[in-house]
């Protein structure tokens, strides 16, 4: 995608969006992960079963 900007009349300016780094990507995901809280529901099973696993 290439976003346009305008300067000055008639004249206009075109650039890439700003790639996201791998931390701004893992936050967005973590911030959709706490909204959600089914998925968060099956992290906590999963993370529950994995301790009792460990603790046998």
């Amino acid at each position: 995608m290439i976003v346009t900007m305008l300067l000055k009349e008639g004249e206009r300016f075109m650039r890439k969006p700003r790639k996201r780094s791998f931390a701004e990507l893992v936050l967005e995901n973590k911030r959709q992960l706490l909204k959600d809280q089914e998925a968060m529901e099956r992290i906590e099973e999963r993370l529950e079963l994995k301790r009792l696993n460990k603790a046998e």
